[in-house]
């Protein structure tokens, strides 16, 4: 993450528990966009075993210069793209969005729900070990 310029904001604070961990304080990092005017904020907020395509509950939302936040419904994952554009996944989705009048406009640039992978069976000399 701070590789890709992600700054840690605030350490997560999780317990274990049978189901998997307690959250008592959300990890959060952030990362501006090229100009510096919008923040995009990550936060962990759960840890959980049973929450279905893996456990780590997260969400995702923009914060304008205004202080306004906007969040990003059921993103699974967002950043900025090479050109500065806000990019996210949603439901097999990937999107790209602007901030217009304080909202959010968004458009669909890949449906990849179709996309299923093909059994292929595997070569004699990888099934021994």
């Amino acid at each position: 993450m701070e590789r890709d310029g992600w700054v840690l904001m605030q350490e997560g604070a999780f317990h274990s528990t049978r189901d998997g961990r307690r959250t008592e304080r959300p990890e959060i990092w952030e990362r501006r966009n090229t100009d510096g005017s919008i923040l995009l904020r990550r936060s962990t907020d759960a840890i959980s075993f049973r929450h279905p395509g893996g456990p780590y509950v997260e969400s995702f939302r923009l914060v304008l210069s205004s202080g306004a936040e906007l969040p990003l419904p059921g993103a699974g994952w967002a950043d900025w793209d090479q050109a500065g554009r806000l990019v996210f996944a949603r439901d097999g989705r990937l999107f790209a969005a602007t901030v217009e009048n304080g909202q959010l406009a968004e458009r669909e640039l890949l449906d990849l729900n179709a996309n299923v992978p093909t059994e292929v069976e595997a070569l004699e000399s990888a099934r021994q070990w």
